[in-house]
Protein backbone atom coordinates (compact mmCIF):
# COMPACT_ATOMS: atom_id res chain seq x y z
CA UNK A 1 0.00 0.00 0.00
CA UNK A 2 1.41 3.38 -1.02
CA UNK A 3 1.82 6.27 1.42
CA UNK A 4 -1.15 8.18 0.00
CA UNK A 5 -3.37 5.11 0.39
CA UNK A 6 -2.07 4.59 3.93
CA UNK A 7 -2.88 8.19 4.79
CA UNK A 8 -6.39 7.85 3.33
CA UNK A 9 -6.93 4.67 5.37
CA UNK A 10 -5.71 6.42 8.52
CA UNK A 11 -8.03 9.33 7.73
CA UNK A 12 -11.02 6.99 7.36
CA UNK A 13 -10.26 5.38 10.74
CA UNK A 14 -10.04 8.74 12.46
CA UNK A 15 -13.26 10.05 10.94
CA UNK A 16 -15.14 6.98 12.25
CA UNK A 17 -14.41 8.16 15.78
CA UNK A 18 -17.44 9.72 17.59
CA UNK A 19 -15.43 12.85 18.48
CA UNK A 20 -15.03 13.70 14.80
CA UNK A 21 -18.55 12.53 13.91
CA UNK A 22 -19.86 15.18 16.31
CA UNK A 23 -17.61 17.92 14.88
CA UNK A 24 -18.21 18.72 11.19
CA UNK A 25 -15.67 21.57 11.38
CA UNK A 26 -12.83 19.28 12.53
CA UNK A 27 -13.85 16.63 9.98
CA UNK A 28 -13.85 19.12 7.11
CA UNK A 29 -10.55 20.62 8.23
CA UNK A 30 -8.75 17.26 8.52
CA UNK A 31 -10.03 16.12 5.13
CA UNK A 32 -8.80 19.35 3.56
CA UNK A 33 -5.35 19.16 5.18
CA UNK A 34 -4.88 15.50 4.20
CA UNK A 35 -5.95 16.23 0.61
CA UNK A 36 -3.59 19.23 0.43
CA UNK A 37 -0.73 17.18 1.91
CA UNK A 38 -1.19 14.35 -0.60
CA UNK A 39 -1.18 16.96 -3.38
CA UNK A 40 2.18 18.25 -2.10
CA UNK A 41 0.90 21.75 -1.30
CA UNK A 42 0.71 21.67 2.51
CA UNK A 43 4.16 23.14 3.20
CA UNK A 44 3.13 26.47 1.67
CA UNK A 45 -0.32 26.71 3.27
CA UNK A 46 -1.25 29.96 5.02
CA UNK A 47 -3.95 30.54 7.61
CA UNK A 48 -5.95 32.52 5.03
CA UNK A 49 -6.13 29.51 2.67
CA UNK A 50 -7.03 27.18 5.51
CA UNK A 51 -9.81 29.50 6.66
CA UNK A 52 -11.28 30.18 3.21
CA UNK A 53 -10.74 26.84 1.42
CA UNK A 54 -10.72 24.48 4.37
CA UNK A 55 -13.26 26.09 6.70
CA UNK A 56 -15.48 28.00 4.29
CA UNK A 57 -14.75 31.53 5.51
CA UNK A 58 -15.60 34.39 3.14
CA UNK A 59 -12.83 35.73 0.87
CA UNK A 60 -12.64 38.99 2.87
CA UNK A 61 -11.40 37.00 5.88
CA UNK A 62 -8.54 38.80 7.70
CA UNK A 63 -6.07 36.25 9.00
CA UNK A 64 -4.37 38.86 11.19
CA UNK A 65 -7.60 40.00 12.85
CA UNK A 66 -9.37 36.62 13.14
CA UNK A 67 -7.58 33.62 14.71
CA UNK A 68 -10.41 31.19 13.96
CA UNK A 69 -8.33 29.04 11.56
CA UNK A 70 -5.36 28.74 13.92
CA UNK A 71 -7.63 27.91 16.85
CA UNK A 72 -9.40 25.14 14.90
CA UNK A 73 -6.09 23.60 13.78
CA UNK A 74 -4.90 23.61 17.41
CA UNK A 75 -8.11 21.85 18.41
CA UNK A 76 -7.57 19.34 15.61
CA UNK A 77 -4.08 18.52 16.94
CA UNK A 78 -5.50 17.86 20.40
CA UNK A 79 -8.36 15.77 19.01
CA UNK A 80 -5.88 13.58 17.08
CA UNK A 81 -3.75 13.14 20.20
CA UNK A 82 -6.81 12.06 22.17
CA UNK A 83 -7.90 9.62 19.46
CA UNK A 84 -4.51 7.90 19.24
CA UNK A 85 -4.20 7.78 23.02
CA UNK A 86 -7.57 6.02 23.36
CA UNK A 87 -9.56 4.47 20.51
CA UNK A 88 -6.70 4.45 18.01
CA UNK A 89 -3.95 3.28 20.36
CA UNK A 90 -3.48 0.00 18.48
CA UNK A 91 -2.86 1.49 15.03
CA UNK A 92 0.56 0.98 13.47
CA UNK A 93 0.57 4.51 12.03
CA UNK A 94 -0.94 7.78 13.06
CA UNK A 95 -1.70 11.19 11.56
CA UNK A 96 0.31 14.06 13.08
CA UNK A 97 0.18 17.84 12.57
CA UNK A 98 3.23 19.48 14.11
CA UNK A 99 2.94 22.85 15.86
CA UNK A 100 3.47 25.73 13.45
CA UNK A 101 2.65 23.61 10.40
CA UNK A 102 -0.46 22.67 8.43
CA UNK A 103 1.12 19.57 6.83
CA UNK A 104 -0.27 16.18 7.90
CA UNK A 105 2.42 13.60 8.60
CA UNK A 106 1.97 9.81 8.65
CA UNK A 107 4.26 8.46 11.38
CA UNK A 108 4.84 5.15 13.14
CA UNK A 109 2.63 4.64 16.16
CA UNK A 110 3.92 1.26 17.36
CA UNK A 111 2.83 -2.16 15.97
CA UNK A 112 -0.46 -3.72 16.96
CA UNK A 113 -0.15 -7.21 18.51
CA UNK A 114 -0.30 -10.05 15.95
CA UNK A 115 -3.36 -12.29 15.92
CA UNK A 116 -3.01 -15.00 18.61
CA UNK A 117 0.21 -13.45 19.96
CA UNK A 118 0.84 -14.41 23.58
CA UNK A 119 0.72 -11.45 25.94
CA UNK A 120 3.63 -11.33 28.36
CA UNK A 121 3.13 -11.52 32.12
CA UNK A 122 2.23 -8.09 33.52
CA UNK A 123 0.98 -6.81 30.14
CA UNK A 124 -2.55 -6.45 31.52
CA UNK A 125 -1.23 -4.22 34.30
CA UNK A 126 0.60 -2.07 31.82
CA UNK A 127 -2.51 -1.84 29.68
CA UNK A 128 -4.52 -0.68 32.67
CA UNK A 129 -1.88 1.97 33.43
CA UNK A 130 -1.86 3.10 29.82
CA UNK A 131 -5.66 3.19 29.78
CA UNK A 132 -5.72 5.21 33.01
CA UNK A 133 -3.14 7.62 31.66
CA UNK A 134 -5.14 7.94 28.46
CA UNK A 135 -8.26 8.83 30.42
CA UNK A 136 -6.36 11.47 32.38
CA UNK A 137 -4.92 12.81 29.14
CA UNK A 138 -8.35 12.83 27.53
CA UNK A 139 -9.79 14.79 30.46
CA UNK A 140 -6.91 17.25 30.28
CA UNK A 141 -7.48 17.67 26.56
CA UNK A 142 -11.19 18.27 27.12
CA UNK A 143 -10.39 20.90 29.74
CA UNK A 144 -7.94 22.58 27.38
CA UNK A 145 -10.49 22.53 24.56
CA UNK A 146 -13.13 23.98 26.87
CA UNK A 147 -10.71 26.72 27.92
CA UNK A 148 -9.91 27.44 24.28
CA UNK A 149 -13.61 27.63 23.47
CA UNK A 150 -14.07 30.15 26.28
CA UNK A 151 -11.12 32.15 24.97
CA UNK A 152 -12.59 32.07 21.47
CA UNK A 153 -15.94 33.26 22.83
CA UNK A 154 -14.26 36.10 24.73
CA UNK A 155 -12.27 37.05 21.65
CA UNK A 156 -15.44 37.17 19.57
CA UNK A 157 -17.12 39.34 22.23
CA UNK A 158 -14.29 41.87 22.12
CA UNK A 159 -14.46 41.95 18.32
CA UNK A 160 -18.20 42.58 18.20
CA UNK A 161 -19.00 46.30 18.18
CA UNK A 162 -21.83 47.18 20.57
CA UNK A 163 -21.47 50.95 20.22
CA UNK A 164 -24.73 52.88 19.61
CA UNK A 165 -25.85 52.93 15.97
CA UNK A 166 -27.04 56.39 14.80
CA UNK A 167 -29.00 57.37 11.70
CA UNK A 168 -29.36 60.93 10.36
CA UNK A 169 -32.63 61.76 8.59
CA UNK A 170 -34.15 64.89 7.01
CA UNK A 171 -37.61 66.38 7.32
CA UNK A 172 -38.75 69.48 5.42
CA UNK A 173 -42.03 71.19 6.29
CA UNK A 174 -43.69 73.19 3.52
CA UNK A 175 -40.41 74.17 1.96
CA UNK A 176 -39.19 74.89 -1.53
CA UNK A 177 -36.23 73.43 -3.35
CA UNK A 178 -33.81 75.75 -1.55
CA UNK A 179 -35.17 74.64 1.81
CA UNK A 180 -34.70 70.97 0.90
CA UNK A 181 -31.16 71.74 -0.23
CA UNK A 182 -30.47 73.42 3.09
CA UNK A 183 -31.80 70.40 5.00
CA UNK A 184 -29.60 68.04 3.01
CA UNK A 185 -26.57 70.29 3.56
CA UNK A 186 -27.28 70.22 7.30
CA UNK A 187 -27.50 66.42 7.19
CA UNK A 188 -24.16 66.18 5.40
CA UNK A 189 -22.62 68.60 7.91
CA UNK A 190 -23.92 66.46 10.78
CA UNK A 191 -22.46 63.29 9.25
CA UNK A 192 -19.12 65.08 8.91
CA UNK A 193 -19.27 66.31 12.50
CA UNK A 194 -20.11 62.82 13.78
CA UNK A 195 -16.77 61.62 12.41
CA UNK A 196 -15.17 63.61 15.23
CA UNK A 197 -16.68 61.29 17.85
CA UNK A 198 -15.58 57.69 18.14
CA UNK A 199 -18.16 56.42 20.63
CA UNK A 200 -20.89 55.88 18.04
CA UNK A 201 -21.44 54.08 14.74
CA UNK A 202 -22.92 56.28 12.01
CA UNK A 203 -25.38 55.08 9.36
CA UNK A 204 -24.81 56.94 6.09
CA UNK A 205 -27.92 55.38 4.55
CA UNK A 206 -31.40 54.75 6.06
CA UNK A 207 -31.01 52.19 8.86
CA UNK A 208 -34.19 50.76 10.45
CA UNK A 209 -32.01 48.92 13.00
CA UNK A 210 -30.40 52.13 14.30
CA UNK A 211 -30.55 52.76 18.06
CA UNK A 212 -30.88 56.52 17.63
CA UNK A 213 -32.14 58.86 14.93
CA UNK A 214 -30.83 62.42 14.60
CA UNK A 215 -33.60 64.22 12.76
CA UNK A 216 -32.96 67.44 10.83
CA UNK A 217 -36.04 69.59 10.26
CA UNK A 218 -36.23 72.84 8.27
CA UNK A 219 -39.35 75.01 8.00
CA UNK A 220 -39.69 78.23 5.97
CA UNK A 221 -41.22 81.15 7.89
CA UNK A 222 -41.24 84.32 5.80
CA UNK A 223 -37.67 85.44 5.21
CA UNK A 224 -36.26 82.99 7.79
CA UNK A 225 -35.74 79.25 8.10
CA UNK A 226 -36.37 77.50 11.40
CA UNK A 227 -33.76 74.77 11.69
CA UNK A 228 -34.09 72.07 14.33
CA UNK A 229 -32.06 69.02 15.37
CA UNK A 230 -33.74 66.32 17.45
CA UNK A 231 -32.55 62.99 18.83
CA UNK A 232 -34.97 60.06 19.00
CA UNK A 233 -34.09 57.09 21.20
CA UNK A 234 -35.65 54.34 19.11
CA UNK A 235 -35.37 51.52 21.63
CA UNK A 236 -37.27 53.68 24.12
CA UNK A 237 -39.46 55.33 21.43
CA UNK A 238 -38.95 58.80 22.84
CA UNK A 239 -37.26 62.12 22.04
CA UNK A 240 -34.30 62.85 24.32
CA UNK A 241 -33.03 66.11 22.79
CA UNK A 242 -34.27 68.95 20.61
CA UNK A 243 -32.75 72.31 19.71
CA UNK A 244 -33.60 74.88 17.07
CA UNK A 245 -32.20 78.03 15.48
CA UNK A 246 -33.52 80.70 13.12
CA UNK A 247 -31.49 81.63 10.03
CA UNK A 248 -32.03 84.62 7.74
CA UNK A 249 -32.77 83.35 4.23
CA UNK A 250 -31.44 86.54 2.65
CA UNK A 251 -27.99 85.86 4.09
CA UNK A 252 -27.57 82.89 1.75
CA UNK A 253 -26.59 79.35 2.72
CA UNK A 254 -22.88 79.93 2.20
CA UNK A 255 -22.81 82.78 4.70
CA UNK A 256 -24.65 80.94 7.46
CA UNK A 257 -22.85 80.15 10.67
CA UNK A 258 -22.28 76.39 11.15
CA UNK A 259 -21.97 76.88 14.90
CA UNK A 260 -25.51 75.58 15.55
CA UNK A 261 -24.73 72.20 13.99
CA UNK A 262 -21.30 71.93 15.64
CA UNK A 263 -22.64 72.86 19.08
CA UNK A 264 -25.59 70.48 18.80
CA UNK A 265 -23.56 67.49 17.62
CA UNK A 266 -20.96 68.10 20.32
CA UNK A 267 -23.69 68.10 22.95
CA UNK A 268 -25.28 64.97 21.44
CA UNK A 269 -22.15 62.89 20.79
CA UNK A 270 -19.62 63.96 23.44
CA UNK A 271 -18.72 61.19 25.97
CA UNK A 272 -20.68 63.04 28.65
CA UNK A 273 -23.38 64.17 26.21
CA UNK A 274 -26.93 63.10 25.41
CA UNK A 275 -26.45 59.70 23.77
CA UNK A 276 -23.82 58.27 26.09
CA UNK A 277 -25.49 59.65 29.21
CA UNK A 278 -28.65 57.86 28.10
CA UNK A 279 -26.73 54.64 27.37
CA UNK A 280 -25.06 54.66 30.81
CA UNK A 281 -28.49 53.90 32.28
CA UNK A 282 -28.36 50.50 30.57
CA UNK A 283 -25.55 49.18 32.83
CA UNK A 284 -23.19 47.86 30.16
CA UNK A 285 -20.72 45.22 31.28
CA UNK A 286 -17.16 46.49 31.34
CA UNK A 287 -16.24 43.25 29.51
CA UNK A 288 -17.53 44.59 26.18
CA UNK A 289 -16.00 47.23 23.89
CA UNK A 290 -18.64 49.86 24.55
CA UNK A 291 -18.79 49.07 28.27
CA UNK A 292 -15.01 49.45 28.57
CA UNK A 293 -15.13 52.72 26.62
CA UNK A 294 -17.97 54.06 28.77
CA UNK A 295 -16.00 53.23 31.92
CA UNK A 296 -12.92 54.95 30.51
CA UNK A 297 -14.73 58.13 29.49
CA UNK A 298 -16.45 58.38 32.86
CA UNK A 299 -13.17 58.11 34.77
CA UNK A 300 -11.23 60.44 32.45
CA UNK A 301 -13.85 63.12 33.04
CA UNK A 302 -12.48 63.45 36.59
CA UNK A 303 -8.97 62.18 35.69
CA UNK A 304 -9.19 59.10 37.89
CA UNK A 305 -7.94 56.35 35.57
CA UNK A 306 -4.73 55.58 37.48
CA UNK A 307 -4.93 52.39 39.58
CA UNK A 308 -8.34 51.52 38.08
CA UNK A 309 -8.03 47.73 37.77
CA UNK A 310 -11.33 47.27 35.94
CA UNK A 311 -10.18 49.73 33.28
CA UNK A 312 -6.68 48.29 32.89
CA UNK A 313 -8.07 44.73 32.65
CA UNK A 314 -10.71 45.50 30.04
CA UNK A 315 -8.29 47.64 28.01
CA UNK A 316 -5.73 44.81 28.00
CA UNK A 317 -8.32 42.17 27.03
CA UNK A 318 -9.82 44.33 24.29
CA UNK A 319 -6.39 45.10 22.83
CA UNK A 320 -5.35 41.41 22.99
CA UNK A 321 -8.42 40.42 20.98
CA UNK A 322 -8.60 43.40 18.59
CA UNK A 323 -5.23 45.14 18.51
CA UNK A 324 -6.02 47.03 15.29
CA UNK A 325 -9.10 48.73 16.75
CA UNK A 326 -8.18 52.39 17.40
CA UNK A 327 -10.12 52.66 20.66
CA UNK A 328 -8.74 49.38 22.02
CA UNK A 329 -5.19 50.56 21.32
CA UNK A 330 -5.89 54.03 22.73
CA UNK A 331 -7.26 52.66 26.01
CA UNK A 332 -4.45 50.13 26.36
CA UNK A 333 -1.80 52.78 25.67
CA UNK A 334 -3.49 55.13 28.15
CA UNK A 335 -3.55 52.53 30.93
CA UNK A 336 0.09 51.59 30.28
CA UNK A 337 0.96 55.27 30.68
CA UNK A 338 -1.00 55.29 33.94
CA UNK A 339 0.95 52.27 35.18
CA UNK A 340 4.25 53.92 34.29
CA UNK A 341 3.40 56.95 36.42
CA UNK A 342 3.03 54.89 39.60
CA UNK A 343 5.73 52.28 38.85
CA UNK A 344 7.87 51.61 41.92
CA UNK A 345 11.22 51.84 40.12
CA UNK A 346 12.63 54.14 37.46
CA UNK A 347 13.36 51.11 35.28
CA UNK A 348 9.77 49.94 35.61
CA UNK A 349 8.61 53.42 34.67
CA UNK A 350 10.78 53.46 31.54
CA UNK A 351 9.72 49.98 30.42
CA UNK A 352 6.01 50.75 30.75
CA UNK A 353 6.12 54.17 29.11
CA UNK A 354 8.18 52.80 26.21
CA UNK A 355 5.62 50.01 25.79
CA UNK A 356 2.79 52.57 25.82
CA UNK A 357 4.52 54.68 23.17
CA UNK A 358 5.14 51.58 21.04
CA UNK A 359 1.50 50.50 21.19
CA UNK A 360 0.26 53.98 20.33
CA UNK A 361 2.79 54.58 17.54
CA UNK A 362 1.76 51.35 15.83
CA UNK A 363 -1.94 52.15 16.21
CA UNK A 364 -1.55 55.72 14.91
CA UNK A 365 0.16 54.40 11.79
CA UNK A 366 -2.90 52.19 11.14
CA UNK A 367 -5.55 54.71 12.26
CA UNK A 368 -4.08 58.22 11.77
CA UNK A 369 -7.46 59.96 12.04
CA UNK A 370 -8.49 58.63 15.45
CA UNK A 371 -8.92 61.55 17.89
CA UNK A 372 -8.53 59.40 21.01
CA UNK A 373 -5.35 57.78 19.67
CA UNK A 374 -3.89 61.23 19.05
CA UNK A 375 -4.58 62.49 22.56
CA UNK A 376 -3.42 59.23 24.16
CA UNK A 377 -0.16 59.47 22.21
CA UNK A 378 0.22 63.14 23.12
CA UNK A 379 -0.09 62.23 26.79
CA UNK A 380 2.31 59.27 26.57
CA UNK A 381 4.97 61.36 24.80
CA UNK A 382 4.65 64.01 27.50
CA UNK A 383 5.20 61.48 30.29
CA UNK A 384 8.08 59.95 28.30
CA UNK A 385 9.73 63.38 28.20
CA UNK A 386 9.74 63.47 24.38
CA UNK A 387 8.83 67.12 23.91
CA UNK A 388 9.23 67.11 20.12
CA UNK A 389 7.01 64.07 19.60
CA UNK A 390 4.39 65.48 21.97
CA UNK A 391 4.20 68.79 20.09
CA UNK A 392 4.10 67.00 16.72
CA UNK A 393 1.24 64.79 17.95
CA UNK A 394 -0.59 67.86 19.26
CA UNK A 395 -0.22 69.63 15.91
CA UNK A 396 -1.46 66.57 14.00
CA UNK A 397 -4.40 66.05 16.37
CA UNK A 398 -5.49 69.68 16.05
CA UNK A 399 -5.10 69.64 12.28
CA UNK A 400 -7.16 66.45 11.86
CA UNK A 401 -9.80 67.34 14.46
CA UNK A 402 -10.28 71.12 14.34
CA UNK A 403 -13.78 71.02 15.89
CA UNK A 404 -13.18 68.45 18.63
CA UNK A 405 -13.07 70.29 21.96
CA UNK A 406 -11.58 67.29 23.79
CA UNK A 407 -8.63 67.31 21.42
CA UNK A 408 -8.25 71.06 21.93
CA UNK A 409 -8.56 70.68 25.71
CA UNK A 410 -5.97 67.94 26.14
CA UNK A 411 -3.62 69.57 23.64
CA UNK A 412 -4.01 72.79 25.61
CA UNK A 413 -3.21 71.07 28.91
CA UNK A 414 -0.16 69.25 27.54
CA UNK A 415 1.20 72.39 25.86
CA UNK A 416 0.58 74.47 29.00
CA UNK A 417 2.51 71.93 31.08
CA UNK A 418 5.37 72.32 28.59
CA UNK A 419 5.18 76.15 28.95
CA UNK A 420 3.93 76.64 25.38
CA UNK A 421 1.77 79.82 25.10
CA UNK A 422 -0.56 78.04 22.69
CA UNK A 423 -1.78 75.96 25.62
CA UNK A 424 -3.60 78.84 27.32
CA UNK A 425 -5.20 79.92 24.01
CA UNK A 426 -6.54 76.42 23.30
CA UNK A 427 -7.77 75.98 26.85
CA UNK A 428 -9.60 79.30 26.90
CA UNK A 429 -11.40 78.36 23.68
CA UNK A 430 -12.24 74.83 24.87
CA UNK A 431 -13.50 76.09 28.25
CA UNK A 432 -15.63 78.80 26.63
CA UNK A 433 -17.33 76.39 24.17
CA UNK A 434 -17.62 73.22 26.29
CA UNK A 435 -21.03 72.67 27.88
CA UNK A 436 -19.37 70.85 30.81
CA UNK A 437 -15.57 71.41 30.81
CA UNK A 438 -13.86 68.62 32.75
CA UNK A 439 -11.84 69.73 35.78
CA UNK A 440 -8.53 68.57 34.33
CA UNK A 441 -8.71 71.44 31.81
CA UNK A 442 -8.01 73.71 34.76
CA UNK A 443 -4.75 71.97 35.70
CA UNK A 444 -3.38 73.45 32.48
CA UNK A 445 -5.05 76.79 33.19
CA UNK A 446 -3.44 76.89 36.66
CA UNK A 447 0.02 76.16 35.24
CA UNK A 448 -0.43 78.81 32.51
CA UNK A 449 -1.35 81.39 35.19
CA UNK A 450 1.52 80.27 37.44
CA UNK A 451 4.02 80.75 34.63
CA UNK A 452 2.72 84.31 34.23
CA UNK A 453 3.08 84.73 38.03
CA UNK A 454 -0.64 85.46 38.09
CA UNK A 455 -2.04 84.36 41.50
CA UNK A 456 -5.52 85.66 40.63
CA UNK A 457 -5.64 83.53 37.48
CA UNK A 458 -4.34 80.56 39.43
CA UNK A 459 -7.09 81.09 41.99
CA UNK A 460 -9.79 81.10 39.30
CA UNK A 461 -8.41 77.83 37.90
CA UNK A 462 -8.19 76.34 41.38
CA UNK A 463 -11.86 77.13 42.02
CA UNK A 464 -12.77 74.98 38.98
CA UNK A 465 -10.63 72.05 40.15
CA UNK A 466 -12.91 71.10 43.04
CA UNK A 467 -14.28 67.96 41.31
CA UNK A 468 -10.86 66.63 40.30
CA UNK A 469 -10.39 63.17 41.84
CA UNK A 470 -6.91 62.34 40.58
CA UNK A 471 -5.18 59.31 42.09
CA UNK A 472 -2.09 61.51 42.43
CA UNK A 473 -2.20 64.50 44.82
CA UNK A 474 -2.44 67.07 42.02
CA UNK A 475 -5.14 69.19 43.65
CA UNK A 476 -3.51 69.60 47.12
CA UNK A 477 -0.10 70.31 45.53
CA UNK A 478 -1.54 73.12 43.39
CA UNK A 479 -3.59 74.41 46.31
CA UNK A 480 -0.48 74.41 48.53
CA UNK A 481 1.47 76.28 45.84
CA UNK A 482 -1.22 78.95 45.54
CA UNK A 483 -1.62 79.40 49.31
CA UNK A 484 2.16 79.63 49.78
CA UNK A 485 2.51 82.14 46.93
CA UNK A 486 -0.20 84.38 48.44
CA UNK A 487 1.28 84.19 51.96
CA UNK A 488 -1.28 81.92 53.60
CA UNK A 489 1.33 79.56 55.04
CA UNK A 490 -0.91 77.78 57.54
CA UNK A 491 -3.35 76.81 54.80
CA UNK A 492 -0.44 75.92 52.51
CA UNK A 493 0.94 73.52 55.12
CA UNK A 494 -2.48 71.88 55.53
CA UNK A 495 -2.70 71.28 51.78
CA UNK A 496 0.89 70.04 51.63
CA UNK A 497 0.11 67.64 54.48
CA UNK A 498 -2.76 66.22 52.44
CA UNK A 499 -0.45 65.80 49.47
CA UNK A 500 2.26 64.01 51.46
CA UNK A 501 -0.35 61.73 53.07
CA UNK A 502 -1.39 60.62 49.57
CA UNK A 503 2.19 60.43 48.27
CA UNK A 504 4.73 59.99 51.10
CA UNK A 505 7.69 60.38 48.71
CA UNK A 506 6.85 64.11 48.60
CA UNK A 507 7.95 64.40 52.22
CA UNK A 508 11.36 62.84 51.64
CA UNK A 509 12.22 63.43 47.98
CA UNK A 510 9.81 65.79 46.18
CA UNK A 511 12.14 66.03 43.19
CA UNK A 512 11.71 62.32 42.55
CA UNK A 513 7.94 62.74 42.42
CA UNK A 514 8.10 65.83 40.22
CA UNK A 515 10.45 64.02 37.81
CA UNK A 516 7.56 61.72 36.81
CA UNK A 517 5.25 64.60 35.89
CA UNK A 518 5.07 65.85 32.27
CA UNK A 519 6.30 69.33 33.19
CA UNK A 520 8.85 71.41 31.33
CA UNK A 521 11.99 72.11 33.43
CA UNK A 522 11.07 75.77 33.86
CA UNK A 523 7.57 74.78 35.03
CA UNK A 524 9.06 72.53 37.71
CA UNK A 525 11.32 75.38 38.81
CA UNK A 526 8.38 77.81 39.08
CA UNK A 527 6.23 75.27 40.93
CA UNK A 528 8.99 74.70 43.49
CA UNK A 529 9.43 78.47 43.83
CA UNK A 530 5.76 78.85 44.73
CA UNK A 531 6.02 75.86 47.08
CA UNK A 532 9.32 77.02 48.63
CA UNK A 533 7.85 78.16 52.01
CA UNK A 534 6.42 74.68 52.70
CA UNK A 535 9.30 72.72 51.15
CA UNK A 536 11.79 74.49 53.44
CA UNK A 537 9.86 73.59 56.60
Amino acid sequence: MGKAAQMQAALASVLDDPVFARSPALTRLLQYLVKTTIAGKAKTLKSYSVAVEGLGKSPDFDSQADTYARVLVARLRKALETYYATTGTGHAHRLLIETGSYEVLLVAHGPAPASGQRIATGRSDRKRIVAGAAIVLALAVLLILAWRDRQLTATQRWRTSNFPFVEVSVKVEAGDRATMQLANEMRQSILTQLDNYEGIRTAYQPAPSADYSIEVSVRRMGVADVESISVIYRRGNRMIYSEHAVADVLAGNAARDNRFVRRSIFYISHPSGIIHSNERKNNYSVDTPYGCWLHFTATTQINQTINDKALSDCARDWYSAAGNHPLAAALYGWTLTDQSIVALTDRGHRVLIEKAVGVLDRARAINPGSPLLQVAAMRAYAYAGDDGAMRAAADQALRLNPDNLDVQGLAGVMLALRNDPRGAVLLNKAIAEHFNPPPWYFVGAFVAAMMQDDPAGARRALDRLGDLQHSLPVLPILAAAYQARTGHLDQARVQWGRATALQPVLRLAPDRFFSRLPLAPEVKVRLKQWLAPVLLN
